[in-house]
């Protein structure tokens, strides 16, 4: 196997989809396992995800509410879409980071996802055991797409197992393909860079914040034409009138 020998370097600014609600909490501590404790089996294990793509950060929670929409749920006024923005500064930590890059696809991250979809939470995962190394504290690559959780219900329900290879394979074609069933680059599956361990805290700062004006959105089941970043407002940490701002 390759051995690489590498410089890694972190953007300046990440993005992180939420909800106005958590706003003051991510605002307070932004890799925190106390709130983070109830997340299960997420892509690349419990942790703080972002991505340097400012409509992908806004995609998830618009989702989620298009989602409780259409089913008849109200929406709160705290339960508006936010995006936090995020600075990082790699030059005030002064210890050794553990990195895992995956660079598109590749059965290594299927397996490496496949793992922590199957079973992972705050305090548990399967690193040591599937792939012989602790769990890293930074992990990039690319989203899985799709109906993540109704795939993985398939996969167990009808038997499947991480160990063998025609499984990972089936599973690698379902999470690499949109509604229609069409195949998606690793491009169009979005990229994102998760955060596992709490002393990372010590490079973020919480810049800012954009939340979707509510009373001008429009429910459309084609989310991707709702993300207009024209139609969310950001605010500054010091700042608290409404800068309508939007960088790229």
């Amino acid at each position: 196997m390759a051995n690489y020998i590498t410089t890694f370097r972190l953007p300046d600014v990440v993005y992180h989809g939420t909800f106005l609600k958590a706003i003051p909490s991510i605002k307070q501590k932004i890799i925190n396992f106390d709130f983070l404790k109830q997340s299960y089996n997420r892509d690349f294990g419990t942790g703080f995800y972002t991505t340097i793509d400012l409509k992908q950060a806004m995609r998830w929670p618009v989702l989620k509410v298009t989602k409780k929409l259409i089913t008849g749920g109200k929406v709160e006024a705290d339960e508006a879409p936010a995006v936090v923005k995020i600075r990082l500064h790699p030059e005030r930590y002064d210890d050794d980071i553990t990195v895992l890059d995956f660079r598109g696809e590749s059965m290594e991250w299927v397996k490496f996802l496949l793992s922590h979809r199957l079973d992972s939470s705050a305090h548990r995962c399967s690193c040591l055991e599937d792939f012989g190394h602790p769990h890293p504290q930074i992990v990039c690559g690319s989203m899985a797409d799709n109906d993540t959780g109704g795939i993985i219900e398939e996969f167990v329900r009808s038997g499947r197992s991480k160990d063998v290879l025609d499984d990972v394979i089936w599973f690698a074609e379902m999470i690499t393909q949109d509604d229609n069933g069409e195949k998606l680059s690793a491009l169009e599956l979005g990229d994102q860079i998760a955060f596992f361990d709490e002393r990372l805290n010590r490079i973020m700062s919480f810049e800012g914040y954009y939340t979707l004006r509510m009373e001008d959105y429009t429910l459309n089941l084609n989310v991707d034409e709702e993300i207009s970043p024209e139609g969310w407002d950001y605010y500054g940490t010091n700042d608290d009138s409404n800068e309508q701002t939007y960088d790229a």
